[in-house]
């Protein structure tokens, strides 16, 4: 199929899957598993779903549905076997609590890698409007493709 001016429409189904694997990617950037610096305030203000406790002796879990009652944290920890086990453990024993959350060196990191791959995507369509000769290139038309000008 051709544009309105002429030429050969990009495949469009590489460049969205592209995209969307791109926008996944840079989302799943942004959060991660980082640790609580005051647990007890935490655990009291933002009620997570989800937190990894680590223990005094090295031993590491993932607790569901985590809160506190006076100086104990509860909730329910999965056990090998896929069952979900009730536990109480008090804050004392726990060395690093972690939990989800927005990771600033990530979402930078993120930003960074998209801005980096815009930019050399601009720069491959460029160059490839150069080889055929043109000596400007346009965004816009129609499709909103990348063609070079009139």
């Amino acid at each position: 199929m051709l544009t309105p001016h002429g030429y050969p429409r990009p495949g469009w189904g590489a460049a969205c899957r592209a995209g969307a694997t791109l926008f996944l990617v840079m989302i799943s950037g942004c959060v991660g598993m980082v640790r609580v610096k005051t647990p007890t305030n935490y655990l009291e203000s933002s009620h997570p779903k989800v937190v990894r406790v680590t223990r005094q002796d090295g031993q590491r879990f993932i607790m569901i549905g985590a809160h506190l009652d006076a100086d104990t944290l509860m909730g329910f920890v999965q056990q090998p076997n896929g069952i979900h086990q009730f536990q109480e453990l008090p804050l004392g024993e726990i060395s690093k609590l972690e939990a989800e959350q927005r990771d600033p060196t990530r979402t930078g990191i993120a930003i960074g890698a998209g801005v980096v791959g815009f930019g050399a995507a601009w720069f491959l369509l460029y160059r490839q409007a150069a080889k055929q000769g043109t000596s400007q290139f346009c965004i816009g038309g129609l499709y909103g493709a990348g063609i070079p000008c009139d």
